[in-house]
């Protein structure tokens, strides 16, 4: 199976350049509209303002203090025996306690990384193995999540823009739609593509999902992965029961 920029997880097993949905390009200042709680009417379209709402976003949630993300991921092999590569994740972050937990399971291992300003450790629990502890050798922080990628994106697809009670909703569907280099993947190669992001007023990346069947050297794949930002503001971060072990593991 091969790996894209389609196949990374935010803090999960597989890491290989930018993150879905999230890239580590930064954003400068606070915008004033975001700042005041609102985003411009242009920004959200006819022709997508993707600076502006990758900034709103990142400027809402660092004004709201925390948040939760949650994610679910798949990738299936139509060509193989082998099972679909499946996995969940669960961020959630306190900015003002500077505590971060970032939860990953699969069917093969459960993994968890907690920190703080001071300190991370990762805790990895693999069948019928007493758990591991170590500290992790990636950034655990939010920052990845504060600056949205994907938002970028927008401005690369060709995507139909309505405004509902839950926010603006982005769609796009067929592989005409979208652009090559779409989260690095290689569109040529695309056999299906549906696509579809809910942004707040606020500008704030609320939900999105997409399913991309691809083809590789006669391998077909079909990858689905969504994702949605929940409990801004009110999201609360605690030190996990097995911290006292990693401190002790590790020093």
């Amino acid at each position: 199976m091969i790996i894209i920029g389609l196949f990374v997880f935010i803090g999960g097993m597989v890491v290989s350049g930018a993150l879905p949905g999230l890239d580590s390009t930064p954003l400068a200042g606070t915008s004033d509209p975001a700042a005041e709680g609102g985003v411009p009417d242009e920004a959200f379209g006819p022709e997508v303002n993707s600076t502006a709402l990758r900034q709103a976003h990142a400027d809402r949630l660092n004004e709201a203090g925390s948040f939760t993300f949650t994610e679910e991921y798949s990738a299936e092999s139509t060509s193989s025996d082998a099972p679909s590569s499946d996995e969940t994740l669960t961020a959630t972050f306190d900015l003002e306690s500077d505590q971060s937990l970032i939860e990953i399971l699969t069917a093969d291992f459960r993994r968890a990384a907690y920190g703080t300003g001071t300190e991370s450790y990762e805790r990895i629990e693999l069948p019928s193995q007493e758990p591991q502890y170590r500290v992790p050798d990636r950034d655990i922080g939010p920052d990845p999540y504060l600056d949205s990628g994907l938002l970028g994106e927008l401005e690369t697809m060709e995507t139909e823009h309505r405004e509902t009670e839950t926010g603006h909703v982005y769609t796009a569907s067929g592989v005409d739609a979208v652009s090559d280099g779409f989260l690095d993947a290689d569109v040529d190669s695309f056999r299906s593509f549906e696509f579809e992001a809910v942004v707040s007023d606020q500008g704030v990346l609320k939900e999105f999902s997409y399913r991309v069947v691809l083809e590789d050297g006669g391998e077909v794949i079909t990858v689905t992965r969504s994702g949605e930002i929940t409990d801004i503001g009110s999201t609360q971060v605690r030190e996990p029961g097995w911290l006292d072990d990693a401190r002790a593991a590790t020093s």
